[in-house]
């Protein structure tokens, strides 16, 4: 049916509410809805996305950038301002068996993210297998890949939402502001809409409106009902993002050796490209190159001069970037023929035959107690408080970030393909990383998933300890964040809980593991 109004939710009788229409949110009402459970999603958005409304205070320093950058509200959610990298986890993330650890299997992870890969309409071969001579780099990976998915991916979906008669229920411009209860079962959502509030009927609730919201409902209900939520303490704590940011710079000995690592488009239709990889020791980093800053004519490329100059280039550097594309014609007539092939959402090309490329890295953030999520006063009945964020990066997480470069430039040199160059003794580099060290992106561990509520908040499949039929879907679950940008993973969470839940629906053990 799609779009409803209030009232016709309101009046439903549903196996399944989910809270949030992002990624998670769509991809779990969706494959529950073909599963045969009656869905019904609402958002607090419209039904185009716009910069989150919710407010937070930040604690002084915080590495966090404000709401309004991260977030978007609205059918798609954060879709609105992916950068739609497709990026599994590793079997390394699921072997470390350290704390925190992960309650299940990477076996099991894996099996859902071929499902994830088509949802979001990318092949699922993320291990492409190494180019020639790449195969012995000691102990970085050179076969491990990213996928960019559509652009036309969140408009594709919002258009199903609306037109397509068997979609699930969809409730726009509706808040979530609390949660009714009949002793340790979720029995409907309490909803704000219009300014007046509508109670929804479900036999189960999932959370997927991103780390922040989902944890701020949680810590809510925790405060209006104490004892209720086992996995309270651990609530909120141990916030994790990634690092991104660029130190370093690639030489190759064979500059053609560049185009090994520069995008290519599969049989498909997808672009993908190859990521280096750093293993232990922690933290994990993936490392990609890209071409250099345009607007320096050091470059000597006269593809990007002409790029340069199309955006608009200071007047000082005019004759130096037309030197560039005198010298190299073949370059700038790249570029105009690219521009005229590319269509929207194509990827930056790198540019082939040059001296340097930029380095680029997304790292693992090790967790920290100190970084947490509370209320900035307790709630109302149906008032859900401000966020207070403490968010930042260690010292052992930028310093693993450091030694990451160190590691692959031992093993660039070891492997004769080429060097890393970085500028600077270990302490500038340091605070290279920390100056650039911000996310709030991807709002991993909120509400982590454990083994027991001693170690997190959710368990194996997802539900909130110490409750029956509520659930988390997003990257709050994950206690770890790895290399990979989190988004194929949280759909395929989501999967896998819409598997859960339609076994739940057919038997009458609620907590059955997936089969």
């Amino acid at each position: 049916m799609g779009l409803v109004d209030d009232k016709r939710a309101e009046g439903g009788d549903y196996d399944l509410c989910v809270v949030g229409a992002g990624a998670a949110g769509l991809a779990l009402a969706f494959a529950a809805n073909l599963q045969g459970l009656s869905v019904l999603v609402v958002e607090r958005g419209g039904k185009t996305g716009a910069p989150d409304s919710g407010k937070a205070h930040f604690i002084a320093g915080n590495a966090h950038d404000p709401l309004s950058h991260i977030a978007r509200s609205g059918i798609g959610g954060t879709l609105d301002i992916w950068g739609r990298r497709c990026v599994p986890f590793d079997p390394e993330d699921f072997e470390r068996n350290a704390e925190p650890d992960w309650p299940i299997s990477y076996d099991e992870y894996a099996r859902w993210v071929g499902p994830a890969a088509a949802w979001l309409r990318v092949p699922d071969a993320f291990v492409p297998g190494a180019p020639a001579g790449w195969t012995e780099l000691n102990g970085v990976r050179a076969d491990t890949s990213e996928a960019l998915s559509p652009a036309t991916l969140t408009a594709d979906l919002r258009r199903q939402c609306r037109e397509d008669s068997s979609a699930p229920h969809l409730l726009i411009s509706a808040e979530a502001v609390a949660l009714n209860w009949q002793g340790t079962s979720v029995v409907g959502v309490m909803l704000r809409h219009d300014g007046a509030i509508r109670h929804i009927r479900a036999r189960h609730v999932v959370l997927t409106g991103g780390g922040l919201p989902s944890a701020q409902l949680l810590l809510a209900e925790a405060a209006r009902h104490p004892g209720r939520l086992s996995g309270a303490a651990q609530l909120g704590r141990g916030y994790m993002g990634h690092l991104t940011g660029s130190i370093a710079t690639l030489s190759f000995h064979d500059p053609i050796r560049a185009r090994d690592f520069a995008y290519a488009i599969d049989a498909t239709g997808t672009p993908w490209r190859r990521r280096l990889l750093t293993g232990a020791p922690e933290p994990r980093a993936a490392f990609w190159l890209e071409s250099p800053d345009a607007s320096d004519p050091d470059h000597r490329s006269g593809e990007l001069s002409l790029k340069a100059l199309l955006h608009g280039t200071p007047a000082g550097q005019m004759a130096r970037h037309l030197a560039n594309i005198a010298s190299d014609p073949g370059g700038a007539l790249a570029t105009v023929a690219a521009r005229w092939r590319q269509g929207a959402g194509a990827p930056n090309r790198l540019v082939p035959g040059l001296a340097r490329y930029r380095v680029a890295y997304h790292a693992e953030h090790l967790r920290e107690l100190r970084n947490r999520v509370r209320l900035a006063h307790l709630p109302g009945a149906l008032d859900l408080p401000p966020l207070e964020i403490t968010f930042g990066f260690g010292h052992a997480t930028v310093s693993g970030v450091v030694a990451a470069h160190r590691k692959l430039a031992e093993a660039l040199a070891a492997s004769g393909m080429g060097a890393l160059h970085l500028s600077g003794s270990d302490d500038q580099l340091l605070q290279k990383v920390t100056a650039t060290a911000r996310d709030g992106y991807h709002q991993i561990g909120l509400a982590r998933m454990a083994t027991d509520p001693e170690r997190g908040v959710v368990d194996a499949n997802c539900r909130v300890f110490g409750t029956d039929n509520l659930y988390v879907a997003s990257s709050a679950v994950f206690p770890r964040s790895s290399q990979a940008n989190p988004t194929l993973s949280i759909v395929a969470f989501a999967l896998r809980l819409a598997k859960h839940l339609a076994v739940a629906r057919a038997t009458p053990e609620s907590r059955r593991e997936v089969a």
